[in-house]
């Protein structure tokens, strides 16, 4: 096993003050800190892929498109005997997919869906505020979205992209093969098999600083942001969920993981579990630089992208001034100016609005049928959201 890559700051020998600092406030059990086997284990999964995919992706390579493609979409509709003369490497990714994890609860992934859909815009401004946002503060993490444009070319594009997705995953009963969500965590898991070979291949592609391009440990981070994240941040702008709630939140993102080609073993089994991951993660990542601050750039100035008219160019600056002031919020200021986001004392005045959200949240939770009035609410407003076009 090579040593850790030069990005990998130990959680307790030389760990970022800022990332510490920020993920440490999380740590509802405390603040004691990680065994060193649990952060050289994380050090070690910044080496590793997803072999499944890897190998399939490098099979395919080798065979007709049309016939690869034809395999694939068999494989992910279904259909009878869709596997009897497919490959080695496709027939085991599938065999991984299709078995389900005895650890699996439907009923716990279909309420971690509806508590992830009543949060209605709330969610989208986590997404991007935080999730995707708060991301961008790894120097390390980011060099794979540089090089290949990602949310620097086209952001627009890339957020509805990554809405789409979360969207397609929180739609309850969605992630049980054939259907959308199932077939939408296949198509990012090969996206990302097919990025990491080429960017492993690369001469650009510092290996010794960064480790293996979309690793294991990058793939966790990422899918804690979305799903610890995700409750962090709603909590912050004023939504409660009860300790059944939080829990299905992870249990969701934890099969999402699973199905994405992380490492069972890595993946948290609770909010708890989930914290502690977090703060390990987080307190090993390098200090945001200029790519860092591209991305950030690129994503706040997304709303100017979507712009075709003046009129519309005015409402995407106030939409920016508002995306910052929550990012802020969610991010914290030490870690917003790193990021060089602008300043703006409208935070203030969404800081007004959160106890209006958490009134609504007492009227829901005191109200016969309130959860469902409010998931029929964010399912509406996420069903407008999704329906914009694409951008550029």
């Amino acid at each position: 096993m090579p040593s850790a890559p030069t990005r990998f700051r130990h959680p307790l020998d030389s760990p970022d003050p800022v990332a510490q600092h920020y993920y440490g406030r999380f740590l509802k059990s405390g603040k004691a800190p990680p065994w060193r086997e649990q952060a050289d284990g994380l050090a070690a999964a910044l080496w590793r892929g997803d072999p499944l995919a890897d190998a399939w992706v490098e099979k395919s390579d080798t065979l007709d498109r049309a016939r690869a493609e034809d395999l694939l979409e068999s494989a992910l509709e279904n259909r009878r005997g869709a596997l009897a003369a497919a490959p080695f490497e496709l027939v085991a990714l599938f065999e991984q997919l299709r078995a389900v994890p005895l650890w699996v609860d439907p009923s716990a992934i279909e309420q971690g869906c509806r508590t992830a859909r009543r949060a209605g815009p709330i969610a989208g401004a986590v997404l991007s505020g935080f999730s995707l946002m708060g991301g961008y503060r790894s120097s390390a993490v980011v060099k794979p979205l540089i090089m290949t444009g990602k949310l620097r070319d086209g952001a627009s594009r890339r957020l509805t992209e990554t809405g789409r997705f979360v969207v397609a995953i929180t739609e309850p009963g969605a992630l049980h093969g054939p259907e959308a969500g199932f077939q939408a965590c296949v198509r990012v898991r090969l996206l990302h098999a097919r990025i990491r070979r080429r960017l492993a291949r690369s001469a650009d592609w510092k290996a010794e600083a960064w480790g293996l391009p979309i690793n294991q440990a990058d793939m966790l981070g990422t899918n804690l942001l979305f799903s610890l994240g995700f409750l962090i941040g709603a909590r912050e702008l004023g939504m409660s969920f009860s300790g059944e709630e939080a829990e299905s939140v992870i249990h969701l993102w934890r099969y999402v993981g699973y199905l994405l080609g992380i490492d069972e073993t890595l993946l948290p089994a609770s909010e708890r579990e989930a914290e502690r991951i977090m703060y390990l993660v987080g307190a090993s990542q390098p200090a945001p630089d200029a790519d860092s601050v591209e991305l950030a750039r690129a994503l706040h100035r997304e709303p100017l992208e979507r712009a075709r008219s003046e009129r519309q160019r005015r409402m995407a600056r106030a939409e920016m001034v508002v995306r910052a002031a929550l990012s802020r919020i969610l991010l914290g200021d030490q870690v917003a100016d790193e990021l060089e986001l602008p300043k703006s004392s409208w935070r203030f005045g969404i800081r007004f609005l959160v106890p209006l959200v958490a009134l609504l949240e007492r009227v829901r939770r005191a109200t016969p049928f309130g959860n469902e009035v409010a998931y029929l609410l964010g399912e509406r407003w996420i069903k407008r959201a999704v329906a914009r076009p694409l951008g550029p």
